[in-house]
């Protein structure tokens, strides 16, 4: 529930370059939610890509040797068309092997895949100096909040949302790792081409969350 209202309440207004973005090569890939760990799916993975076909958002696609030669055409998780979203369970739902075990649709915002990394040269608000909150206002647990850019101090609005007073601040975003759940709502957000300022790195093992 607390994932969907945050949705709801941050609607991003970032509106999409036509420039295509770029693929991160992330040194862990992000295995989908609910295969709990790549050990878990390497060895009960059958390569049948039926999570792949059936994802709603088209970000699962197969692997190449993300997780090794040994284990190629399994799911890996990829941000430039679409994100996880936490009301979705449909890669787990048609597992057939339990590879993707199970995960209900409250489970999703307490397992973390991996974590949202920010990387501040690619930010357009550092190298273009215009103002950007897409991913602080997309995240669906709260994961992301903002300092100044100059400074280095942390900005609390009044009450906590979006308002009329930083139109012309220039805040970029601080991840906590403790809240990630690598979503990679951020990541398909982002507005920087052609690599995003902000991506998911992939657990090994997939972590619960407090």
């Amino acid at each position: 529930a607390t994932g969907l209202k945050a949705q709801e309440k941050k609607r991003s207004m970032i509106k999409f370059p036509a420039v295509r973005k770029d693929r991160y090569k992330r040194s862990i890939p992000v295995s989908p939610p609910g295969s709990l760990s790549h050990d878990n799916l390497n060895d009960k993975c059958t390569a049948c890509l039926l999570c792949v076909n059936q994802c709603p958002d088209k970000i699962i696609r197969p692997s190449v040797n993300e997780y090794g030669w040994t284990a190629v055409m399994q799911p890996t998780l990829s941000f430039e068309r679409g994100y996880c979203r936490t009301d979705c369970t449909v890669c787990s739902d048609v597992c057939p092997t339990d590879a993707i075990t199970k995960l209900s649709k409250g489970d999703k915002t307490k397992v973390a895949m991996g974590h949202a990394v920010y990387v501040r040269e690619n930010c357009i608000v550092v190298k273009d100096d215009v103002n950007c909150d897409g991913c602080w206002r997309i995240c669906p647990t709260d994961a992301i909040t903002r300092e100044y850019r100059d400074s280095g101090a942390s900005y609390l609005s009044p009450a906590g949302q979006p308002d009329a007073n930083t139109v012309d601040l220039r805040l970029v975003p601080v991840v906590n790792k403790d809240k990630c759940i690598g979503c990679g709502a951020c990541e398909y957000i982002c507005p920087a081409r052609p690599l995003s300022a902000i991506f998911v790195e992939g657990y090994k093992k997939h972590l619960a969350l407090n």
